[in-house]
């Protein structure tokens, strides 16, 4: 016979307290834990970040006042969730070059209001997105609607690597995520390594996702400019 999963309540998911002389069935702490989990486990954030994407272990790097600032933009945004002061942008857009930061810092939100508010979240990988919408194309079982779905309703979305593609369709796709959102007032956090000014060398970030789409994230979200050097560089191994 299989061990129960927790001995306090033996897998029944309650235990009996006795109050006053009266007998109650209240749910076991294990319950907390297994909602835990699952609010982790649904979130879909990837290994490589979810354990690894804290606050702690953020490193502000010294003389570098925009990766201060973004650090204390994302702790204050995470504390303050979900009080959103009416008419002013819900969301945050990191946006600054490769290995700045900006997914770490983008997160450490999501596990902060996870873990201390017990709020849902969802991550989304655009490049990943696009490339299960593809391969559901000629299935039967599910749409590119049924995909879009949690995304488009989540409580919290976090959407990385915006302007990863930049095709008509790669951007209809995201203006209709992002025109749902803005519809409900859905906080949603991303980040992209593209600037709002192109400097010759790299598209702009309108150019990438298009007018429509810039211009409703502009409404939605506060703009965080992190600049500096790719700290996977700076690793020492």
């Amino acid at each position: 016979m299989a061990e129960p999963s927790c001995k306090k309540c033996q897998g029944s998911g309650f235990t009996i307290k006795e109050i006053d002389g009266i007998t109650y069935s209240v749910p076991c702490s294990c319950q907390d834990k297994e909602k835990f989990t699952a609010l982790f486990q649904s979130a879909g954030i990837p290994e490589i970040y979810k354990n690894r994407c804290t606050f702690d272990n953020f490193q502000i790097i010294k003389d570098n006042p925009s990766i201060k600032e973004a650090f204390e933009v994302a702790k204050k945004y995470s504390e303050e969730y979900p009080a959103f002061e009416k008419g002013k942008p819900n969301g945050l857009l990191f946006m600054g070059s490769c290995g700045v930061g900006k997914t770490h810092l983008a997160v450490a939100i999501l596990n902060e209001i996870m873990f201390k508010k017990k709020s849902p979240a969802k991550f989304v990988d655009l490049n990943e997105l696009y490339r299960e919408i593809r391969a559901s194309y000629g299935n039967n079982d599910f749409s590119e609607y049924d995909i879009l779905v949690p995304y488009v309703d989540a409580e919290l979305l976090l959407i990385d690597e915006l302007g990863c593609i930049s095709s008509p369709w790669a951007q209809d796709t995201l203006l209709y995520i992002i025109t749902q959102r803005y519809n409900k007032f859905l906080p949603t956090l991303l980040t992209t390594n593209y600037p709002d000014t192109s400097d010759g060398k790299e598209d702009s970030l309108i150019e990438r996702i298009g007018t429509r789409c810039r211009s409703r994230l502009y409404e939605m979200c506060r703009t965080v400019v992190m600049n500096g050097d790719d700290f996977r560089k700076r690793k020492k191994f």
